[in-house]
């Protein structure tokens, strides 16, 4: 796994460490419902992971949150756990299960919300679907 070191450093800011050396800070927007990637060092976004929120009714007056992920932009760091690493930071801010995140679908159309796969989308998607069903978008951030 490319990433070596996890910090949290406050409400909103997590410093991952890759196994180049670079340092990348994961900011959580929670007015936004968005994840940004910024480089440290020159304090430059490298990359957004942008949800929705929605409260689903389950019944006898319940309600439930649900994310769907609807854009994520970070092609200068792919294939290095950035990715995952934003989404459970969205989920564990956001206090939302991994099962009630939904993943937009590789099948050629965009969304109302806006949200399609280009590029590398289909892979990461793939990718995230694998880990959350093998228990590995839970949140994992106790001592760290």
């Amino acid at each position: 796994m490319p990433i070596t070191k996890r910090e949290i450093l406050d409400d909103e800011d997590m410093r991952i460490t890759l196994s180049t050396g670079k340092v990348l800070i994961l900011r959580y927007q929670d007015t936004m419902t968005r994840v940004l990637v910024v480089d440290e060092e020159t304090g430059e976004q490298r990359g957004n992971f942008d949800f929705r929120v929605r409260e689903e009714e389950l019944g006898n007056r319940e309600t439930a949150e649900v994310a769907r992920l609807v854009h994520a932009f970070n092609e200068q760091y792919t294939r290095q756990g950035i990715g995952t690493e934003a989404v459970k930071w969205f989920l564990f801010q956001h206090c939302i299960s991994p099962s009630a995140l939904e993943l937009p679908e590789h099948d050629g159309h965009r969304r109302e919300d806006g949200s399609h796969l280009t590029g590398l989308g289909p892979a990461f998607i793939a990718s995230l679907e694998r880990k959350r069903a093998a228990g590995l978008l839970a949140d994992d951030y106790d001592g760290i």
